[in-house]
């Protein structure tokens, strides 16, 4: 197994990398985990052969804890029950799937896999991740791109984009994404919590 880029991660890295390799075995990629299991700052997604390997950087971190800070405090103020699973491992009970979202959660009560998976996406590329979502039965994926959100209901076996939550139906979409690019956390979070009173 030759993995060119592996030397590269030694260093630490201002901003997010995404490295793909294709036709790697569930065996290869275990013994990949393993290596990786105590460095910070990186996450793995396997697929039936592909392998996604991507460092996380600042701007990857500051998005995904603003979104996971202004979501917990709509749940607060909505008075949702919830569940954080923050990016909780989901391994297929089969060979061949891992998987982490940077965000999750369960509405209501706990699920052995959370109702929505959050996905920060700071460069673009990278595997499909729909279809491991799908294998686990993620009923919602958000995506954040390219600074905005794009949402996925799984219906029917299939993913299909959605313009609103149907687990969140009255959060204003547009009203969370400027919250979440503010530069000033504390007015992020103050200007959201008086928009949602």
């Amino acid at each position: 197994m030759t993995l060119q880029f592996l030397p590269q991660l030694k260093q630490p890295l201002a901003e997010e990398q995404r490295f793909v390799q294709i036709g790697l075995s569930w065996q290869q990629f275990q013994t990949l985990q393993a290596a990786f299991e105590d460095i910070p700052g990186v996450r793995l997604y396997y697929f039936d052969g592909v392998l996604e390997l991507m460092t996380i950087g600042k701007t990857h971190e500051i998005v995904k804890s603003s979104i996971g800070s202004l979501l917990e405090l709509y749940f607060l103020e909505k008075g949702i029950d919830f569940t954080p699973t923050g990016s909780m491992t989901m391994k297929g009970d089969n060979p061949g799937r891992w998987l982490e979202a940077d965000e999750s959660y369960s509405i209501g009560e706990e699920k052995d896999y959370p109702d929505i998976a959050i996905e920060v996406v700071v460069t673009s590329g990278g595997a499909n991740k729909l279809l491991g979502y799908q294998h686990f039965g993620i009923r919602e994926v958000w995506l954040w791109e390219e600074k905005q959100f794009a949402l996925y209901r799984l219906k029917d076996g299939n993913y299909n984009q959605i313009d609103c939550s149907e687990f969140l139906p009255e959060l204003d979409l547009e009203l969370f994404n400027r919250c979440v690019q503010m530069p000033n956390k504390l007015e992020a979070m103050r200007t959201f919590q008086s928009a949602i009173r």
